[in-house]
């Protein structure tokens, strides 16, 4: 199944580290999406706080 999805140009997410990215990007755009007010949003607090983890161990994974 895997190199079926491949072949037609999906992925599969199966470590930790891309399913929170994923994560963390899907709850910005759809916040964004339904917010007027997600200029006011403290991010940090908000992420973390939706995937029960703390930020800073979260921002890790897009440090150089």
């Amino acid at each position: 199944m895997k190199k079926e999805l491949r072949n037609s140009g999906f992925s599969l997410k199966t470590d930790r580290k891309s399913q929170l990215i994923e994560q963390m990007k899907s709850l910005v755009v759809e916040k964004i999406h339904h917010s007027n007010k997600f200029f006011d949003i403290k991010w940090p607090e908000f992420i973390s706080e939706k995937l029960h983890l703390n930020y800073k161990y979260l921002s890790s994974f897009f440090l150089l």
